[in-house]
């Protein structure tokens, strides 16, 4: 069959398979939402609501997807909250990019197969779908002498403070970790304090939000990646703290079994280094797979502190390490790792997911 033209560049790719096994919408006493999405799938943060039952029989999804685009997905709610949803009897996801203010659902009413890269990552050049502006005050203080590095961003696992620069510029202390209550994005890191009146060092975004419901299964194959991880932190100005790294974002599976063999991750990312006197620091470094720890950044010439670098282990339970204090602005704080969640039985055939997934 060929392909066409549709504007978020989601393609089906065959149609007439009969099925066995199929996800029927909830019927019984949890209630929807909202009354107008009535057919239900999927269970506590996946739990996800549309007007009409899927009807397409295998659907192909490829390409790059602006969740605020009404022509690149169905409207849905989950938790009450607008989501974009692309939905099927079957999904097969190849190679997507995704952005916007909304989360993604990929909804199958049979069987899921990933086969490719899934990017709902934020980076220094794109922001992750529904990745937050802001969680709190996190930012390093602005002082005449030099600044201090803003807070790495937390999620359900605390940041890495920010470093104190050179004088009275303390470094900011991160925000407290949380349990999230809806499907939504990693918390922004903090941006880095000013020295006098000079420029600020950008924070990094958190990490996008993304579930994929199924009837049956979901096949995560291991030719796949599935990145949600936050940006980095930017290196500050001459004497100017670094940003604080974003926390790691959102993955949601449900189905009765879910087999993970690609690279799965949530991570935060590097805070990024205080400027010196004679030079600006780095900016920090962002996570390219599950395994390899990214780095904070070295601080500029002339007593630029370091940044911290994001959550530590395998596991992701440690926060942040904090950014070091130095003669010129303080280092930015690692970003937290981010939350994976399964709902169903997990086989998991690869390496970990970055952080270990939570069975449900």
């Amino acid at each position: 069959m060929g392909r066409p033209p549709l504007a978020a560049l989601v393609w089906l790719l065959a149609s007439g398979c009969d099925r066995l096994f199929e996800l029927s919408p909830v019927p019984d006493a949890i209630a929807p939402p909202d009354a107008e999405f009535s057919f239900c799938y999927g269970n506590q943060l996946a739990r996800t609501c549309l007007r009409d039952e899927p009807t397409v029989a295998v659907q192909g999804v490829v390409g790059v997807i602006d969740t605020d685009d009404a022509a690149m997905c169905t409207e849905g709610r989950t938790g009450g909250q607008p989501v974009c949803v692309i939905a099927g009897l079957d999904l097969v996801v190849n190679a997507l990019s995704v952005s916007g203010s909304r989360p993604l659902v990929l909804l199958a009413t049979a069987g899921m197969e990933v086969d490719s890269t899934v990017n709902v990552a934020s980076t220094m050049a794109k922001s992750g779908p529904a990745a937050p502006e802001t969680c709190g005050a996190n930012d390093g203080v602005s002082a005449p002498e030099a600044g201090g590095g803003g807070a790495g961003g937390s999620f359900i696992y605390a940041g890495g403070p920010g470093g104190g620069g050179a004088g009275t510029a303390a470094g900011r202390p991160a925000l407290s970790a949380f349990e999230p209550l809806v499907l939504a994005g990693g918390c922004p890191g903090g941006a880095g304090g000013r020295r006098a009146d000079g420029p600020s060092a950008g924070g990094g975004r958190g990490g996008g939000a993304i579930a994929f419901v199924a009837g049956t299964t979901i096949v995560v194959t291991s030719d796949a990646i599935i990145n949600a991880s936050g940006a980095a932190g930017r290196g500050g100005a001459l004497g100017a703290g670094g940003g604080g790294g974003g926390a790691g974002g959102m993955i949601l599976f449900d189905a009765p079994t879910v087999e993970l063999a690609g690279n799965v991750f949530a991570r935060g990312s590097g805070g990024g280094g205080g400027g010196g006197t004679k030079g600006a620091g780095g900016d920090g470094g962002e996570p390219i797979n599950a395994r390899d720890q990214p780095p904070g950044r070295e601080g500029g010439a002339g007593g630029g502190a370091n940044g911290g670098a994001p959550s530590g282990p395998v596991d992701g339970r440690q926060g942040g390490i904090p950014g070091t204090a130095g003669a010129g602005g303080g280092g930015g704080g690692g970003g937290s790792g981010g939350y994976i969640v399964v709902y169903g039985d997990l086989v998991l055939v690869g390496e970990p997911t970055n952080p270990m997934a939570i069975e449900m």
